[in-house]
């Protein structure tokens, strides 16, 4: 996402210094496979440029994590932080 300058071609980003992960497409329960979708808040009206999709989350509640260090660390410990409140 970052190091292939995908979130450079995202258009009308609020902050860039936020990254969103999403998780969707769920199969199989807990232990199946799933897609995530990453990117960044955009204004309402921006559209997605072709290979990129667009992602609406309504308001809603959410389990919110943050990761933050050294990328594979800090991944791990985010999704340990979020199982915690499944």
């Amino acid at each position: 996402f970052l190091e292939g300058a995908v979130a450079a071609r995202i258009p009308q980003v609020i902050d860039a210094s936020v990254i969103y992960a999403v998780s969707t497409c769920y199969a199989g329960g807990a232990d199946g496979e799933y897609s995530f979708i990453l990117g960044c808040s955009v204004d309402e009206h921006a559209t997605a440029p072709d290979g990129l999709t667009k992602a609406l989350l309504p308001p809603g509640s959410y389990i919110v994590a943050t990761a933050e260090g050294e990328r594979t660390v800090a991944v791990k410990r985010g999704w340990q932080a979020a199982a915690v409140n499944l």
